[in-house]
């Protein structure tokens, strides 16, 4: 990642990484003006969405992984924090590409 971040031949381009677990936020520390963005939802949504695509039966375990994993990135901060409860896909991608015009972030 140090390599891709300061290559000149990409210093006008976006990467997009997009994480799950936890323990690989630390390796996009050296990337260069980074925009961290934070999804959220609520817990009984998530589960909701996570059922769908399992065809309506959400097994314990995967109850318990998102349980988990909504604990772990409770504390985690980002430049920009979307929760995606209730809004459509267009107005939550408008609102990362304004925030991205912008020179509020690292």
């Amino acid at each position: 990642m140090n390599e891709t971040s300061s290559s000149k031949d990409l210093s006008c381009q976006s990467i997009i990484y997009v994480i799950s677990e936890k323990n690989i936020l630390p390796k996009l520390q050296s990337i260069n003006d980074k925009i961290t963005i934070k999804f959220t939802a609520d817990s009984e949504i998530i589960k909701s969405r996570f059922a769908a695509r399992m065809k309506g039966n959400l097994p314990s375990l995967v109850e318990k992984m998102i349980e988990r994993q909504l604990t772990e990135w409770e504390n985690i901060n980002a430049n920009l924090c979307i929760d995606t409860t209730s809004k459509e896909p267009r107005e939550l991608a408008k609102r990362i590409f304004e925030f991205a015009k912008g020179d509020s972030h690292d």
